[in-house]
């Protein structure tokens, strides 16, 4: 019974077209789908413990939204990383172009200082325009391909610079600066939210030891919280409102970005 009370509540949180599009890229997503699996059994086991199907079915529940959010944060450390990465290369494009004066020469000098998958996208962009597509294709090309507000706005920039026919070398260097700036505010954000990480990492293990302590420091609450229906309905809770807070958190930090 328990057991499918919890797949009820997965296929319900879980639509089919998804678990479908899972199954057919299951190498792609192996890391995922095996972190959702553990959570669920591991659910399922403690709840089956506890004797408590409310518990097995939530716990399924969770696990699939953990799996999921986990996946969008992991994206979000993909993006940064092509933020701190896009930095670095356009400032050195910057440079080199206030220096040269040739913007597909100064792309190509600053792929080879930073490190993919930036790399290989200002790569392509060099190889793009000389295929034979415009300056313009080119770096449009760069910005559909790259989920980073930093070169959309680079991109942005020196394409209005060519339309209106204002200096690119200024327009670069102002773009520069706001992406500098924008920088040390992001570091400043990141040094205050560190502390309210913490608060929130011991409000997520206080729940659980105050449970773990009632179960084993007084008996009567154990069965109150085993063998009652609102005593499982209790237990049940915790999960969600663990997962709650944890997303909380986990927002907070994805919204540095």
């Amino acid at each position: 019974m328990s057991l499918l009370v919890s797949l009820a509540v997965f296929l319900l949180l879980c639509p089919l077209e998804e678990v479908f599009e899972s199954a057919r890229g299951f190498r792609l997503k192996q890391h995922g789908n095996r972190r959702f699996l553990l959570l669920a059994l591991g659910g399922a086991a403690l709840g089956l413990l506890l004797n408590n199907p409310l518990f097995v079915a939530v716990s399924a529940g969770v696990a699939y939204l953990y799996d999921r959010k986990c996946r969008e944060l992991e994206k979000t450390k993909n993006r940064a990383v092509l933020d701190s990465q896009a930095e670095v290369a356009l400032q050195m494009v910057a440079s080199l172009y206030e220096a040269t004066g040739d913007l597909i020469g100064s792309l190509e000098k600053a792929a080879e200082c930073v490190d993919d998958p930036l790399r290989a996208e200002l790569r392509r962009t060099v190889a793009d325009y000389r295929s034979g597509r415009s300056v313009r294709e080119a770096l449009e090309g760069l910005a559909a391909r790259v989920p980073s507000r930093d070169v959309r706005t680079f991109v942005e920039g020196m394409l209005e610079a060519e339309k209106f026919g204002a200096d690119a070398g200024a327009v670069i260097s102002s773009i520069v600066q706001v992406i500098r700036d924008r920088t040390t505010l992001r570091e400043d954000l990141k040094n205050e939210m560190r502390g309210q990480r913490l608060t929130v990492n011991v409000l997520l293990m206080l729940l659980p030891l105050m449970l773990g302590m009632a179960f084993v420091m007084f008996p009567q609450s154990k069965d109150i919280l085993t063998g009652t229906l609102v005593g499982k309905v209790i237990v049940a809770a915790i999960l969600p409102a663990e997962y709650f807070v944890w997303s909380m958190s986990a927002k907070g930090v994805a919204e540095e970005w």
